[in-house]
């Protein structure tokens, strides 16, 4: 299993997994997306020089995928978040090091921008069918949870 940086070559294997998250998301709209696919690519390639993105690799194959991107404070605009956008890992995959790889490059990436003082902070979101991962064991602290209602 490999973790690296995606590059645009990857882009459409990311998209196919990115419509598995979507329909496991527990967010009925994202079900069966109808994605304009240049839209997505555009926020890939955003999301690839500004911010993260990684991809989980075995035998030629992209598995799963890891992605962030900065965010600016609403209320300090001098101030910069690395906000996971999403995390997944091909169901056939999940007993691999494949997610746990990904977290940890990411992770160490972000520790990295924080040394630097280019971000204040970093997060990892875990859906309500997330398995269970303690992140405090791993330096981060619960902040927030949030709850939606849609039509």
């Amino acid at each position: 299993m490999e973790v690296r940086e995606a590059v645009r070559e990857d882009f459409y294997d990311i998209a196919m997994l990115f419509k598995d998250f979507a329909n496991a998301a527990p967010v009925e709209y994202y079900h069966d997306p109808d994605y304009n696919i240049n839209h997505i690519f555009k926020r890939f390639d955003y999301v690839r020089m500004a911010g993260v993105l990684l991809v989980a690799e075995e035998d030629n194959k992209i598995v799963g995928f890891l992605m962030a991107a900065p965010v600016e404070d609403v209320w300090l605009s001098d101030r910069l978040t690395m906000r996971e956008l999403a995390w997944w890992v091909d169901p056939e995959y999940r007993t691999t090091s494949a997610g746990g790889r990904l977290f940890l490059d990411y992770q160490n990436h972000c520790e990295q921008l924080l040394q630097a003082s280019a971000i204040v902070g970093y997060t990892m979101t875990m859906l309500e069918q997330s398995p269970s991962i303690n992140l405090e064991k791993r330096g981060m602290n619960k902040i927030e949870s949030i709850y939606m209602r849609t039509a």
